[in-house]
């Protein structure tokens, strides 16, 4: 989803597009690029495999005329700076901490189930998944019983499964650095946080409580079926907590009031921000917003696309 986001559009708009996907996911974006090549013109979509080093081939070769990249945040500085230093257009998606905020009148059954998939489904290897659950203090607790039945709940099987909730993650590498940054938080572990016996590198979905918005994992993307629960005051501090330390691209309010739901999301300061919905349900139709420390420039099919994927050109003609 996140390669063809990029490339429908710049091959919409007439542009030849070079392919280069992060090491570990060489195989199905290798099957993805056949697949494509098959309906498009010889040249006009070409994978290019290999490490940084590779990347940077790429990013500061003179006949690449825009780039847009996904991936960690210290990646995306780096790419910004050499693109932008030999003037081509370039834009970036970096990882952030998406907050997802229940409000003292939402549907408590409803809101854990859609948390425990915004946050574990996919094993949690979207950009776009939950990070951080921020909870009003009056329904904290009936919140947070209801969220770690849903977590145990989640099905951890094959995910050639249509069943499946929660797969592996990409390799052992991924799971050892999310174990490590659960390690590293001074919070308590509610539930998961157990490596299961299956072939693949499976984790069980993991709920860490803390009492810190700025705890290491509160900060940290992690990349994995992880998340943190937090408890606010008030509405007013669970913005303040939203807001606070590394933002997210994208966040979701859960209220059975959708005119505070409303007021609530137009203060939150990210791209998108979604009501009584999973984070990962996004319209990739839909122009994403950069905000902050959390990206450059927009993505979407929309407008937006066509701002960066396409030049305008104006022709006087006489007659």
């Amino acid at each position: 989803a996140m390669a063809m986001s990029k490339a429908a559009p710049a091959l919409g708009y007439g542009n030849a597009v070079v392919l280069k996907p992060a090491p570990a996911s060489t195989v199905v974006t290798a099957t993805l690029g056949t697949i494509v090549a098959q309906h498009l013109p010889e040249g006009a979509f070409e994978l290019v495999t290999g490490n940084a080093e590779t990347g940077k081939l790429l990013v500061d070769h003179p006949d690449v005329a825009a780039v847009s990249f996904a991936g960690s945040m210290e990646a995306g500085r780096l790419v910004a700076q050499q693109v932008a230093g030999r003037g081509a257009k370039v834009q970036c998606e970096v990882g952030g901490q998406n907050s997802s905020v229940v409000l003292a009148n939402a549907d408590l059954d409803a809101a854990a189930k859609t948390l425990a998939y915004a946050a574990m489904g996919c094993a949690g290897q979207k950009y776009t998944a939950t990070s951080r659950v921020i909870v009003e203090d009056a329904v904290y607790e009936g919140l947070r019983d209801r969220l770690v039945t849903a977590a145990e709940a989640m099905r951890i099987i094959d995910p050639e499964n249509d069943l499946c909730q929660v797969g592996p993650l990409i390799d052992k590498r991924a799971r050892c650095s999310a174990l490590q940054a659960v390690e590293r938080s001074h919070g308590r572990v509610l539930t998961g946080a157990e490596v299961l016996d299956h072939e693949g590198f499976y984790l069980t979905p993991t709920l860490v409580e803390v009492d810190d918005p700025m705890d290491h994992l509160a900060q940290k993307e992690v990349f994995a079926p992880v998340t943190t629960l937090m408890r606010a005051a008030s509405a007013e501090e669970a913005i303040q907590i939203a807001n606070g330390g590394r933002r997210g691209t994208v966040a979701a309010v859960l209220s059975d009031d959708v005119e505070e739901a409303m007021t609530f999301a137009e203060r939150l300061e990210v791209g998108l921000v979604l009501t009584n919905a999973a984070t990962t349900r996004i319209d990739h139709g839909a122009p994403l917003g950069a905000s902050h420390r959390t990206g450059l420039d927009h993505k979407g099919l929309d407008n937006a696309a066509a701002d960066f994927f396409a030049e305008n050109r104006t022709v006087l003609v006489s007659w």
